[in-house]
């Protein structure tokens, strides 16, 4: 009996990247390309500086394109072929959250949230469209455990491989550049819990040490050794913020209601032209979405106060709710700001850091409700 538990625990990532990977590549050609996907499949199967033109018009980094040209080109850029490069990313991304969550909180938690991304509607979506998002959340999720691996061991070679990441994220979708500040957060939440467990005393001194911590800096280095290139035309891209105009303007409650279509999918209709039988962000029928949202937002708090009083550890809970929360919060702001980007498929890496969380708490709680509570 203790042989078969040790062989399903030993084994559980795989099956649950199994069956990931079925649910992504299930009927993945089973419905024409929508406007934006159609954008990709034009772009590459143009010249390679054709295709560059083309991208740069439409206000768009290069590396999604750029690889996904090299990939699906042994496909002869089929829907299937397209489509594919995406559902890759989208596994590859679960391995990402899986690193991450068992690096914080244990492997049990990492197999939570695994869990829940793999069968999440949201991530299922986006890992079945020929559009960058689930290449950019693998990114994303790898920048980050590489940032909270230098956090824990101080080596440098972790700041720069997060570096690293973080540029090719900010090269595949600009929400890599947006968001990045964040890690600044962090960095600063982590030390401030550190020097309360060890009681040491407040300075400015120590103030400017944790903000501008020379290895961060360093890492912020690489990162804009690696996005350098492709500065000229990202200013560019700045100056046609007015392209972005269909997005409207972000309330409270937006961040929640993201939340909402994180964990039940995307409403129909949002980017598909409700073609592709993507369900609604409540699958209780019986529940209107206002009612939903408001559970949402109890329900995160109460996650939260959980969380924080039972882990001994509190920068990583600190951590993980800024990467989530904070992700969501900095495009909140820009919004009010009038630059608004509070679109869900922009912010999968939030929907990652969302899994992560559920997936603690469900690996804390009693094993049954955790079961019972994955089922509903």
């Amino acid at each position: 009996m203790e042989k078969t538990k040790n062989f399903g625990s030993k084994y559980a990532i795989y099956l649950i990247l199994l069956a990931a990977a079925f649910l992504r590549f299930l009927r993945i050609d089973g419905r024409d390309f929508w406007y934006d996907e159609a954008f990709t499949g034009v772009a590459i199967k143009e010249r390679f500086w054709g295709m560059i033109d083309m991208i740069i018009k439409d206000v768009h980094p290069p590396l999604y394109y750029v690889s996904i040209k090299i990939f699906s080109s042994f496909f002869g850029y089929s829907v299937f072929g397209i489509r594919l490069y995406s559902a890759v990313f989208g596994v590859l991304g679960i391995w990402a959250v899986y690193l991450f969550t068992k690096n914080l909180f244990g492997k049990k938690a990492a197999l939570w949230a695994s869990a829940l991304m793999a069968i999440s509607p949201f991530a299922i979506q986006y890992s079945q469209e020929a559009r960058m998002y689930a290449m950019f959340g693998f990114l994303f999720m790898l920048a980050s455990h590489f940032f909270v691996r230098g956090i824990q061991t101080e080596e440098k070679k972790y700041y720069y491989l997060w570096g690293l990441f973080l540029g090719l994220s900010a090269l595949t979708h600009y929400m890599g550049i947006i968001t990045a500040p964040i890690f600044f957060l962090v960095s600063f939440g982590w030390r401030v819990f550190e020097d309360k467990k060890v009681k040491e005393k407040f300075s400015f001194l120590k103030l400017r040490k944790m903000i501008f911590e020379k290895k961060v800096l360093a890492g912020f280095g690489i990162f804009g050794a690696v996005f350098s290139f492709w500065i000229p035309f990202f200013a560019g891209h700045i100056l046609k913020a007015g392209s972005l105009a269909w997005i409207r303007p972000a309330t409270i409650a937006d961040i929640f209601k993201n939340i909402q279509i994180f964990i039940f999918g995307s409403p129909l209709g949002e980017m598909t032209g409700g073609t592709s039988g993507v369900p609604m962000p409540s699958e209780l029928g019986f529940v209107s979405s206002e009612s939903m949202l408001v559970i949402i937002a109890i329900f995160s708090a109460a996650i939260f106060i959980y969380l924080f009083g039972k882990e001994e550890k509190k920068e990583k809970i600190a951590g993980v709710f800024i990467l989530s929360f904070g992700y969501l919060i900095v495009i909140y702001i820009l919004s009010m700001l009038g630059i608004h980007y509070l679109v869900s498929r922009y912010i999968l890496p939030a929907a990652c850091m969302i899994f992560i969380i559920l997936g603690l708490w469900l690996s804390r709680i009693k094993e049954a409700y955790a079961i019972i509570a994955f089922m509903i």
